[in-house]
C-alpha cells in the first residue's frame, strides 16, 4: 500500500472543480479555506482508519476509492468531475463492486445527500440516519 502522501494526488484530482464539496460534501464540523485542507484532513481520516485494520487504496480510470476489509466497509471514494456522467457514473460504481463485492456498507456525513441519492441509486440501502452520519448497506 502506498503511504498517506502516495494518496494526495488522487484524492485531489477527484476533488478538484467540485465547487460544492467543501461546503456540502466535506466534514461539517470543519471549514476548509481551500482544496489542500480538505485533502489533507480526508488523508488524516484514511490514516485513522489504517490503525484499526487492514485497508487498501485503489485509484481507478474514474477516481478513487478507500475501504477497509474486515469487515467490508467504503470508507472515502471520489469521482474525477470529468467522469461525472451517467455512463462515468456507473463504470465507477462497477469499479467499487469489483473491488468490495455485493456485501459492504458506508459510512457519510449526512449532509453528503448528492452521494447517498447515488448510493441508493445504485442499490445500497440506508439503515440508519440522523443529523450528522448515514449508514448505507449493500447487500445482494
Amino acid at each position: 500500500m502506498r503511504t498517506i502522501d502516495g494518496f494526495k494526488t488522487s484524492i485531489r484530482d477527484a476533488f478538484k472543480g467540485d465547487g460544492e464539496l467543501m461546503s456540502k460534501f466535506s466534514d461539517p464540523n470543519i471549514e476548509y479555506s481551500d482544496l489542500d485542507e480538505l485533502v489533507n484532513d480526508v488523508c488524516k481520516k484514511i490514516d485513522q482508519y489504517l490503525k484499526l485494520g487492514e485497508c487498501a487504496f485503489k485509484t481507478l480510470e474514474t477516481g478513487y476509492i478507500f475501504w477497509m476489509k474486515d469487515p467490508v466497509l467504503l470508507v472515502s471514494f471520489g469521482l474525477n468531475i470529468n467522469n461525472r456522467s451517467p455512463r462515468g457514473l456507473q463504470k465507477f460504481w462497477e469499479e467499487i463492486v469489483s473491488n468490495l463485492g455485493n456485501r459492504f456498507g458506508c459510512f457519510l456525513w449526512s449532509n453528503n445527500t448528492r452521494a447517498i441519492k447515488w448510493l441508493k441509486r445504485m442499490g445500497m440501502q440506508v439503515v440508519e440516519s440522523n443529523n450528522s452520519i448515514t449508514r448505507l448497506q449493500l447487500c445482494r
